[in-house]
């Protein structure tokens, strides 16, 4: 449970890609529509490895 309540706290990460997503297709800037997939993917790798190396002592 505790597991799952931390892995939808970053649903923020989801919503904010698809909105900077959304902005940067909008602006037809294609440096920001690649930029606006790799930070995130960044961001979730690095959570992800987070809670690897913390889930012992999360649980």
């Amino acid at each position: 449970m505790i597991f799952n309540t931390m892995y939808w706290l970053f649903g923020f990460l989801r919503v904010s890609t698809s909105g900077f997503a959304a902005q940067a297709l909008g602006a037809k800037d294609e440096l920001q529509e690649t930029l606006s997939f790799i930070r995130p993917f960044f961001i979730a790798l690095a959570i992800g490895l987070i809670f690897l190396v913390a889930q012992n002592s999360i649980a």
